[in-house]
């Protein structure tokens, strides 16, 4: 693992092509954040670029491709309460949690049970 913060020291006889060389020895992936004065030269600190985010490919939306089938449960059991639904949902073989659920059904209109979960 690469550092994330660097220190060089550039004494006080290097030639500006000498301390240039020095902070660029690290690569692209670091900034100079300060330079201060030491005896004998000054002290440089850099830094690591926080690397940009990249997606790790896997899509959170239908994952397990079950999601119609859930669909369909909640749409059946439209009555019921939440924990019972994501008990029936559990006895299909879909792991979904209460809020899923919740979300999900408010979106498919049983705003009265959405209220009342949220304690309404």
């Amino acid at each position: 693992m690469e550092p994330k913060a660097l220190v060089i020291d550039i004494p006080a006889a290097a030639t500006p092509e000498d301390a240039t060389s020095a902070l660029n020895a690290p690569g692209e992936g670091f900034f100079l954040v300060q330079v201060l004065p030491i005896a004998g030269g000054h002290r440089a600190y850099l830094r690591r670029y926080k690397p940009p985010y990249t997606p790790s490919g896997k899509q959170r939306a239908d994952a397990d491709g079950k999601e119609a089938a859930a669909l369909a449960i909640i749409r059946d059991n439209a009555g019921l309460p939440l924990r019972t639904i994501v008990d029936k949902l559990a006895d299909a073989g879909i792991t979904r949690g209460k809020d899923w659920v919740r979300r999900k059904a408010a979106s498919m209109g049983r705003a009265e049970d959405s209220s009342r979960a949220m304690g309404g």
